[in-house]
């Protein structure tokens, strides 16, 4: 197989590092009177904590359980794509020609590292956004709006999904036979690379975004409070 119809630009992603982000704790109402307990106005307060705290929880609680599914199917595409080059190298024990094995060893060889090369951007992608998505609820924590991050993120699964399936169907026409591809079949493996390497180039985009767009949320809102607190001084 000639290389050249599968060399492709790897894209690969610095993942923000968002820092540790510290909730303040906010303070009970000053200006109490003597006669006005204090736990009528803490108590809703704390309350009200204590539900955003839980929704939070649940929040993170199903981020976990999509990492882990993700991991699952990630799995399962190996294994796949495992087998059926596997099937591949079982029907070359039947072909006496040790030089047509050797040409067509080689050529399985490099049809399985081009097919590792996306699997692994891939990988790598659905890691940072990840990163990212777990940062969401400790913003939430300090009251500040996600709602533009959660949505690109969401765009993101959308466009690693679409990567995904494009991924699959060259590993169909890759793994169909051990005889070498067809001029129709490589004109389909650019169009489908360049497909996935478009997409793969707006979900980092995407990413790195939501990661900048996060903590500079963060930043902002910690300037207000230490300016608020000079004021008050």
């Amino acid at each position: 197989m000639n290389k050249k119809y599968l060399s492709l630009t790897m894209i690969l992603v610095t993942a923000l590092s968002l820092g540790a982000m510290k909730v303040s704790a906010e303070n009970g109402a000053d200006d109490q009177t003597e006669n006005t307990p204090v736990t009528t106005s803490v108590a809703p307060i704390r309350e009200q904590r204590q539900e955003t705290r839980e929704e939070l929880k649940i929040k993170r609680d199903n981020i976990k359980n999509n990492i882990e599914q993700k991991k699952i199917e990630i799995k399962n595409t190996r294994e796949e794509f495992k087998n059926r080059m596997e099937d591949l190298r079982e029907k070359l024990k039947t072909e006496k020609d040790e030089a047509k094995v050797k040409i067509a060893e080689k050529r399985l060889e490099g049809r399985e590292q081009a097919l590792e090369r996306f699997e692994k951007i891939l990988e790598t992608m659905n890691n940072n956004k990840t990163k990212v998505a777990l940062q969401i609820p400790k913003v939430k924590e300090l009251s500040l709006d996600t709602t533009k991050v959660e949505t690109d993120l969401a765009l993101v699964d959308t466009k690693i999904a679409q990567a995904k399936t494009k991924v699959g169907e060259m590993s169909t026409i890759l793994t169909t036979a051990t005889t070498q591809i067809t001029k129709e079949q490589k004109d389909k493996l650019r169009i489908l690379a360049k497909d996935t390497q478009t997409l793969i180039k707006d979900a980092h985009n995407l990413i790195r975004e939501s990661a900048k767009s996060l903590k500079e949320m963060v930043k902002s809102k910690r300037q207000t409070d230490d300016d608020s607190k000079n004021v008050t001084q």
